[in-house]
């Protein structure tokens, strides 16, 4: 019986492939305004999550869970992030330089998780730049119980959607988007 049991916590589990979400963003438009609600979004449901969030005048963002540790981000008034489970997902950049990294902590130890760039629009050249990111945790729409991180990005130089793996922060789709396609 000992060795059944053994074997039973040492056998693999089994990983669940994550859903398809090429195709959802290949069909969708960029839709800042849309992505950016859902953003707004993201205090309300950190807070309804039991986590405290404080900002403070110079950008620091301090995150905790009742009786957790504190998670502190440098940021700025137009940073980004998501909060699912035990883990917060930053997001990392200049609102005057392309760019973005997904910086994921787990909120039970306060350690950071992933620190990981995205591929976003890719390096531009440039003298004058604007940078908006904005993300949120969202349902995939055929696949039950599916979820993603959705990243979606508007630079100067073009925008993108990025869908990231919640567990692991690999890319499951990414669509860029010319400045011609972009609303005015």
């Amino acid at each position: 019986m000992f060795a059944l049991s053994l074997f039973l916590v040492l056998a693999p589990v089994p990983k669940t492939e994550p859903a398809d979400w090429k195709p959802v963003i290949k069909e969708r438009a960029f839709k800042f305004e849309e992505a950016q609600t859902a953003a707004k979004n993201a205090n309300d449901e950190a807070r309804k999550a039991g986590l405290t969030v404080d900002v403070a005048p110079d950008g620091e963002f301090t995150f905790a869970k009742k009786d957790g540790p504190k998670v502190v981000v440098n940021g700025h008034p137009l940073s980004a992030f998501a909060v699912y489970g035990d883990a917060l997902y930053f997001a990392d950049f200049s609102s005057i330089a392309n760019g973005c990294k997904l910086i994921t902590f787990d909120l039970a130890t306060g350690k950071k998780v992933r620190d990981q760039a995205l591929d976003g629009i890719g390096a531009v050249a440039h003298t004058k730049y604007r940078n908006r990111v904005v993300m949120s945790v969202e349902k995939h729409p055929t696949v039950k119980d599916s979820l993603a991180l959705v990243v979606t990005g508007w630079e100067a130089a073009g925008a993108y959607i990025e869908v990231l793996d919640l567990a692991t922060g690999k890319q499951l789709a990414h669509k860029k988007f010319e400045t011609n396609e972009l609303p005015k």
